[in-house]
């Protein structure tokens, strides 16, 4: 868990909102759609500059 801590704040993730994506991949054994990841890193670079 603390790799994970590292990773998002090393990228300006939130760690619980990453969390709860990798679970519901997991869970559902699908590999994530490009527009997710776009659409996480969007918000991501969003909240960076605010």
């Amino acid at each position: 868990m603390l790799a994970l801590g590292k990773t998002c704040e090393d990228e300006n993730v939130d760690q619980k909102q990453f969390q709860a994506h990798t679970n519901a991949y997991i869970f559902t054994e699908q590999e994530p759609l490009r527009e997710d990841i776009v659409n996480a890193s969007l918000i991501a670079l969003v909240q960076c500059k605010t």
